[in-house]
């Protein structure tokens, strides 16, 4: 009841987690470009005894068909196929 979208949400959920919310697939429609906020990543690059790995996340399509739209406004989530 405190968020007035779920944008808000996920923007409080990222600035509070100790690790990086890593979103390669979610846009803000206000800029149409990868969502920018703190504690969020569109990937991550970690190197591992020598060899670097890069780490996406994505969120599957068929979240975005279950979520209402009500709760998406603001927000556009890129196909997985397609962002990957």
């Amino acid at each position: 009841a405190k968020y007035r979208s779920s944008s808000d949400f996920i923007k409080d959920f990222a600035s509070k987690s100790k690790t990086p919310l890593i979103l390669s697939n979610l846009y803000d429609l206000k800029t149409a470009r990868l969502i920018e906020w703190p504690g969020t990543l569109p990937y991550l690059i970690k190197e591992i005894n020598g060899v670097k790995i890069g780490i996406i996340g994505l969120i599957p399509d068929d979240v975005v068909e279950q979520t209402p739209a009500d709760n998406r406004i603001g927000l556009y989530v890129e196909s997985m196929l397609q962002s990957t």
